[in-house]
């Protein structure tokens, strides 16, 4: 790559980014966003916020299952209570 003396590229930082390439700006992303991951991973603090995240998540999604079991079997008692109301209507009808 060349090096441009312009000094209205080197006044104007984005100048040199609207010049780069599709590839290029992706690759600049991607090693930009590597690097800032990595910096992340290397924290303690991040590591262990993660972790918590993690766990917190973990626990809801379980207490959401019990409770939409729970919720599903009283929705099936309550079909089942009337069904049978529906049954005995039908048989004093036809009684």
């Amino acid at each position: 790559m060349a090096i441009n003396a312009d000094p209205a590229q080197r006044a104007n930082p984005s100048a040199r980014w609207l010049q780069m390439t599709g590839r290029r700006r992706r690759t600049a992303r991607y090693v930009v966003a590597v690097s800032a991951l990595a910096s992340l991973l290397s924290d303690r603090r991040t590591r262990e916020s993660v972790i918590v995240l993690a766990l917190g998540v973990a626990a809801a999604a379980g207490l959401a299952r019990e409770g939409q079991s729970r919720s599903l079997a009283r929705l099936l008692a309550w079909d089942e209570r009337q069904y049978r109301r529906y049954l005995s209507k039908a048989e004093k009808n036809q009684a």
